[in-house]
């Protein structure tokens, strides 16, 4: 008889010495992946990343094996629940990005298009300008929503780099070593069903010949000791696999309940990243938007100056008016006196015809 395993329709009795573990649950399905770029680079727990470093420590010495493979089924449920609960994050971090790189290209058409109504009045230096001529430290409307802009696009960068990438590095570390690690528990539990079907087809084999003997009662039936030393031999490698399989499936177990029930030790950098994040943008920006009000309060100083002097060349050029008018009047009324004058005046030559002709 050769070592090769039987064929699988063989009648399989369960093995006296050990219980056959439980298999590695089958994956539920998973929510859909966010598309994202993952690099080529595969990340594990050896390598140097702020997750894999923690975990690295966390387990720190393989612990004996305890058996736990029964324990896979439900902490592989709670290692999927949070899988999908850190794409929907990755997904939900995502959009926030477009919406504020949304909203900064908003505000900079909304600024320039206010910029441009401005040019060539008297608030375009308030309002419209953006750059500074030399030696000036006034800022306008315009200029303050640009640095605003330029202080929106750093923090989308960096919220880009230290969240989103920190997310992304979390959900792929525990996940390609988990399913690593998953693979290797499934491949140990085929080595121990093999193993075990076929001690128990050895041990068919001896019982069907004892069985035998009982029938016929033809003499007693020895059972070879060649065959005694291959179910012994057979038992030995039986019983490694249980060992190999049950060590490895307690260091999963022990991998999936750091990641799920010790995952806010990976979680609370996160949040302390983005809290500092956001209380650093909204200083600088309450900074830009106390500049915003200094400049529109200046704004009605200056449009009252710009009134009075219009006001001062209005009523200058209507007294000069008034002059030109009442100079024509004067000039006019002279010139009225003058023909009066001259119609008062007789031509002795015109009085001496009028006398010939009443002569006449």
């Amino acid at each position: 008889m050769t070592d090769d395993p039987v064929e699988t329709h063989t009648k399989k009795e369960a093995s006296p010495e050990k219980e056959k573990p439980i298999e590695t649950v089958n994956k539920p399905p998973k929510a859909e992946k966010v598309k994202q770029e993952v690099p080529e680079a595969k990340a594990t727990v050896g390598e140097i990343t702020a997750i894999s470093a923690r975990l690295k420590k966390a387990l720190g010495t393989p612990k004996p094996p305890v058996n736990r493979s029964g324990d896979l089924t439900p902490l592989s449920h709670d290692f999927y629940v949070m899988m999908n609960r850190l794409r929907a994050l990755i997904a939900a971090m995502e959009h926030q990005q477009t919406a504020m790189e949304t909203m900064d290209k908003s505000r900079m058409a909304v600024s320039k298009l206010i910029s441009v109504l401005s040019e060539k009045s008297p608030i375009f230096d308030q309002v419209g300008r953006t750059k500074k001529e030399e030696g000036e430290v006034s800022n306008s409307y315009a200029s303050v929503n640009l640095t605003i802009s330029n202080e929106a696009r750093n923090y989308i960068t960096t919220y880009r780099s230290s969240v989103i990438d920190y997310v992304k590095e979390w959900e792929k570390v525990i996940t390609q070593n988990i399913e690593t690690d998953e693979k290797e528990v499934n491949s140990l539990n085929n080595i121990f069903l093999r193993r075990e079907r076929k001690v128990n087809y050895l041990r068919m084999k001896i019982n069907v010949r004892t069985k035998l003997f009982v029938r016929t009662k033809s003499g007693r039936i020895n059972v070879p000791d060649k065959m005694n030393e291959k179910v012994q031999r057979n038992q030995v490698k039986l019983d490694k696999a249980w060992e190999d399989h049950e060590r490895k499936a307690s260091e999963l177990c022990e991998f999936i309940e750091e990641v799920t029930k010790r995952g806010w030790k990976d979680l609370y950098p996160l949040v302390t990243k983005m809290a500092t994040m956001d209380s650093e943008m909204i200083t600088k920006e309450s900074k830009l938007f106390a500049e915003l009000k200094a400049i529109m309060d200046v704004v009605p100083m200056h449009l009252e100056n710009s009134s009075i002097h219009e006001d001062a060349s209005d009523t200058s050029i209507e007294d000069t008016t008034e002059d030109h008018v009442d100079s024509l009047k004067s000039v006019s009324s002279e010139e009225h006196e003058v023909v009066h004058a001259e119609e008062d005046i007789i031509d002795p030559e015109i009085v001496s015809m009028s006398v010939i002709k009443v002569a006449k």
